[in-house]
C-alpha cells in the first residue's frame, strides 16, 4: 500500500473510543492550534532529521518560535533544539524514583541519590541553568507506581522560586483515568 492510502485508513479510524475525533497531520494539527496562545511539541524519540522535518512544519504553519515549546524525556532533543532555533523554549520531562535513601532524578548526575526534596530541588535547579530551561515537566502521583515521587506544592514553589516554569504530567493508569 501506499503512504496516502495507509494515511487515509488511519484517518478513518476512530481515536481513543470518541466518535468526533481522528487522527490529523502535523500540518493540520498545527492548523487547528493556530487560535491557541502557543504549541507544545513533545518529543518522545529523537533525531536530529526529525526534528528538523517538525521544525520545517511549524515554519510552513507560520508558528512563530516565541509560541512553541519543546519538552522532552531526551537530553540531547534539549541540545539540538536550541541550535536549530535560537531561543525556543525548552521544558525537560522529569521522573523521579523513590529508591532507599532518598530519590533519584532522570537527568543530571544520574544514579546519584538526593538525600530530600531540598538536594532534590537543588539538582532540578542546576540541570535546568546548564540547559537553559523554561521550564520542567513534573510527576504527578501514580497510583499504579508506589516507588514514583509526586510533586509536592513546596517542590512547585521552590522551582518556580528559581524562575522555572512548572507544569504537571499526569499518567492515565487504566482505572481511575488519571
Amino acid at each position: 500500500k501506499s503512504s496516502f492510502s495507509q494515511l487515509a485508513e488511519l484517518k478513518a479510524l476512530p481515536v481513543g473510543g470518541y466518535t468526533n475525533e481522528h487522527i490529523c497531520t502535523l500540518a493540520e494539527a498545527l492548523e487547528i492550534a493556530k487560535p491557541m496562545k502557543g504549541i507544545w511539541l513533545d518529543f518522545k524519540q529523537f533525531s536530529p532529521d526529525f526534528m528538523d522535518r517538525v521544525f520545517a512544519a511549524v515554519d510552513k504553519a507560520g508558528w512563530p518560535i516565541e509560541k512553541v515549546m519543546v519538552a522532552t524525556f531526551n537530553h540531547w532533543a534539549l541540545k539540538w533544539a536550541p541550535r536549530k532555533r535560537p531561543g525556543i523554549r525548552l521544558v525537560a520531562h522529569t521522573r523521579i524514583d523513590i529508591v532507599r535513601g532518598g530519590y533519584t532524578l532522570n537527568y543530571g548526575d544520574k544514579g546519584r541519590v538526593y538525600a530530600n526534596e531540598g538536594e532534590l530541588a537543588d539538582a532540578i535547579v542546576a540541570y535546568a541553568k546548564k540547559m537553559k530551561l523554561y521550564g520542567v515537566n513534573m510527576p504527578a502521583p501514580h497510583r499504579w507506581r508506589k516507588n514514583r515521587y509526586a510533586t509536592t506544592s513546596d517542590m512547585i514553589r521552590r522551582l518556580q522560586e528559581a524562575g522555572l516554569w512548572v507544569s504537571i504530567w499526569f499518567v492515565n493508569d487504566g482505572k481511575n483515568g488519571v
